[in-house]
């Protein structure tokens, strides 16, 4: 079957649209989810010689850094389904903009990965999985090694979330309709 949201005129630009929208939402969730990081805290102290936790309106967001992860899990979520309903599950060779779409997938296949590998390095599931097992996973060897490089898995995420952002403001000229 076609994707019948690629036809011109018909709803493929709003389901564009609404993927965009979205996209910009998942952007601001997992900005919102790093800079309440204990890897941004630290990047801050080492190189603005500021600790952010002694700012009483800094601590307030920190806090709430589990909740981030869920905001951007559940908005990631309908990005990717309104993806879908614009592209179908991946282009196809029918797609007037295959080429684009498929470096757009391509960044956001290796964000997702990524992602996998930088939530599952979060304090925040390390707590989830000692409350479930009633261990903590940092006394397990294999999780220990894991969780100690949680600081690099979020350049391998920022840079392929950017790769993907990139991709997809230069597809739709930041928003679709707007350029040639």
């Amino acid at each position: 079957m076609d994707a019948p949201l690629q036809i011109a005129g018909g709803l493929g630009i709003y389901y564009e649209r609404i993927a965009v929208a979205l996209g910009f939402a998942t952007l601001v969730a997992a900005i919102a989810t790093f800079a309440s990081c204990r890897t941004f805290t630290g990047l801050v102290g080492r190189y603005a010689r500021a600790d952010l936790l002694q700012n009483s309106a800094y601590r307030s967001f920190y806090k709430y850094h589990a909740y981030y992860w869920w905001a951007f899990i559940v908005i990631l979520a309908v990005h990717v389904l309104s993806s879908v309903m614009h592209t179908d599950l991946l282009p196809t060779a029918g797609d007037p903009d295959f080429a684009q779409h498929w470096f757009i997938v391509g960044f956001a296949f290796g964000s997702v990965a990524s992602f996998v590998m930088q939530f599952g390095s979060c304090r925040s599931v390390a707590g989830l999985i000692d409350l479930f097992t009633g261990k903590p996973p940092l006394s397990w060897r294999i999780y220990k090694g894991f969780y100690r490089f949680h600081a690099y898995y979020w350049w391998i995420f920022l840079a392929a979330v950017g790769g993907h952002v990139i991709a997809a403001a230069i597809h739709t000229h930041f928003w679709p309709g707007w350029g040639g």
